[in-house]
């Protein structure tokens, strides 16, 4: 929190930090919370508030209705699980005081309206808690200690980790989406700016415990075993080398060891990985060069039947380069980038967890954040195990500001891993996707339009189970954005896309277009406009060993809005907002992450504040 300078008498400035005090006071002293924001909300907000020197104090809630979302796995297995709500509060305080960071968030999950789930998931032996995932539940979801004396810093508690790139491994408590977790334990680094790091991190993984597509509780942490080691050389700001290390221990080994009250959240055990690798890091005028390779050993304890797959070796490889021409041309600016992927049955991931399984397209706890060749909107089906590679060309016309970026991505994705949990090599799938993209700045900048359009082709050789031989995706966008004065601010988008990905969707081809509406005032107030169409048929979900399910998913049009207030003052920051509609289901990523989604009718009330 920032202090403000003293002065002769009670000034507005010290009458805020009065009131600021008074509210703290108030907080800390067991008085109930105003109900508050949603959890991907004003993560820029959050990240900077921990270098806010002094006492913190953070509370987001929000408040979700949901109506009729459609035929979902869960539903189809456990019953109804339509009008409901769930009730979200995160409490944060936070302590820093010049190189010491101490803090604690506490989490409260309610489920007001919500069905009671029976237990025929689990069969009649299963206790009757188990199947429900509709428990309230409040834990203390993160807390830290950080000191930093002179070179090193020591972390106890919750912390983040990212070896290299992400590929070896990857947490982060701060991101939004499902993938979010931390390592709770220990954390030693030293660093010497210029020459030399190191690091030694131990400690067991705490994920996240909400389920991303039902929202039920996912009641106890994965509570993966992780130890790890890094060093790295720097030579001065152009070179770095780099070699880490980490090793992954399952909390369960074998389906026996799983209790029934867990399975709703395990469904079944991990794998134990041990990865090592190495990475370049060069940095030269306009001249950039990373390239970072690892090797693995893992034991794939996650098969539904059958023995554990032990010793199986994975590799993946990474590469990117980049060349900035700079100001040597007078009339243009050039930049050129190519990246490369080489994985190879690569892992580094958890047990199944979710209030689901979909096994082939499994929700696993990710411990990595792979470098990927395709949009978000892509469904990958065999991450970890494809080679390809991207090239990238953006001129710049330094007149007009007109940007005109060209790329093309070629990936051959190498089979995946199967109902069972094996790898297999089936359905090798072969995908080119090129894409030219004009950015062009209107009337003195304040005003900007991007066009887009690509298309995706895909084929295989090894068509399984009656699906296609070939598939394609054409889509294009345009974005326009509008700064008509300091108060007022406009950006309307809309992208067109048809499906016909018989190979990866194994889908019959559809339509989706998405529009959007944003206007802002004085940064203040922000109101969002959404409409889709989509005539997707989801067919049969045939991802999930357990069962094969009609997903009906009755509309076409789905509108959607939000309302976004943001104030200063009394508060260091402050958001409230209200949003609603129906929105559109299907599969979407994150970081090469996919989940299958049902159409959702809701409405939601956030809040954030921070003292």
């Amino acid at each position: 929190m920032s202090r403000e300078s003293g002065g002769h008498g009670v000034s507005a400035a010290l009458a805020q930090r009065i009131i600021r005090l008074f509210v703290r006071g108030v907080l800390l002293g067991g008085i109930s919370v105003i109900p508050v924001a949603s959890f991907a909300q004003l993560h820029d907000e959050k990240q900077a508030s921990k270098l806010t020197q002094g006492t913190t104090i953070e509370n987001e809630t929000a408040f979700t209705y949901i109506g009729d979302n459609g035929n979902t796995p869960a539903e189809t297995v456990l019953g109804e699980d339509d009008n409901r709500g769930v009730f979200n509060e995160q409490i944060g305080l936070s302590h820093r005081r010049d190189d010491t960071d101490v803090g604690a968030s506490l989490t409260l999950r309610m489920f007001p309206l919500s069905p009671r789930y029976t237990p025929v998931y689990f069969g009649s032996d299963a206790p009757e808690e188990a199947a429900y995932g509709f428990d309230n539940d409040a834990r203390l979801e993160r807390i830290w200690y950080h000191q930093k004396a002179g070179n090193v810093d020591v972390t106890f508690g919750d912390f983040s980790l990212t070896l290299g790139r992400g590929i070896a491994f990857h947490v982060n408590g701060e991101q939004s989406g499902w993938d979010q977790a931390t390592v709770r334990g220990a954390s030693l680094r030293f660093q010497k700016p210029g020459v030399l790091t190191l690091g030694g991190y131990g400690g067991y993984t705490n994920s996240i415990n909400q389920d991303a597509v039902t929202r039920t509780l996912l009641d106890a942490d994965a509570a993966d075993t992780v130890f790890a080691l890094e060093a790295k050389l720097h030579f001065a700001e152009a070179l770095a080398l780099g070699i880490h290390g980490v090793h992954l221990e399952p909390r369960f080994k074998s389906a026996a060891h799983v209790t029934p009250d867990r399975l709703f959240v395990d469904q079944g055990p991990g794998i134990r990985i041990s990865t090592i690798g190495a990475l370049l890091d060069f940095r030269l005028g306009g001249v950039s060069i990373y390239v970072e390779g690892n090797i693995q050993s893992h034991d794939n304890f996650r098969l539904f039947k059958g023995v554990a797959v032990k010793g199986e070796t994975g590799t993946a490889l990474f590469g990117k380069m980049k060349w900035d021409s700079g100001p040597r041309f007078s009339h243009t600016t050039l930049r050129v980038s190519a990246q490369g992927v080489a994985y190879r049955r690569f892992l580094s991931e958890g047990t199944f967890r979710s209030a689901y399984g979909m096994y082939s397209l499994s929700p696993v706890v990710r411990y990595h954040q792979m470098p990927t060749l395709e949009p978000d909107w892509v469904l990958i089906r065999s991450l970890g195990n494809e080679t390809g590679g991207r090239v990238e060309g953006e001129l710049r016309f330094k007149r007009t500001d007109t940007r005109v970026v060209a790329s093309t991505s070629v990936v051959r994705y190498l089979g995946g891993i199967d109902s069972s949990g094996r790898w297999t090599n089936f359905e090798d799938v072969t995908a080119v996707h090129p894409v030219v993209q004009l950015v062009q700045p209107l009337r003195q900048r304040a005003h900007e339009l991007t066009v887009t359009l690509g298309g995706r082709y895909e084929q295989t050789d090894m068509a399984t189970l009656s699906f296609n031989k070939s598939g394609h995706l054409l889509h294009g966008s345009l974005t326009w954005s509008a700064q008509v004065n300091p108060q007022h601010f406009f950006e309307l988008s809309t992208q067109l896309r048809r499906h016909r990905l018989g190979v990866q969707e194994r889908n019959d081809s559809y339509w989706v277009n998405d529009n959007q509406l944003t206007y802002r005032f004085r940064n203040q107030w922000r109101f969002r406009v959404g409409l889709q169409y989509s005539n997707e048929l989801a067919g049969s979900d045939k991802h999930s060993l357990r069962l094969i399910r009609d997903l009906s998913w009755s509309n076409n049009w789905f509108i959607n809005g939000a309302v976004e207030y943001t104030a200063t003052g009394i508060f260091e920051a402050f958001t409230a907002g209200v949003s609603g509609g129906t929105t559109r289901g299907g599969y979407q990523c994150h970081m090469g992450s996919c989940r299958l989604f049902p159409d959702a009718a809701t409405a939601m009330l956030t809040i954030y504040y921070r003292l």
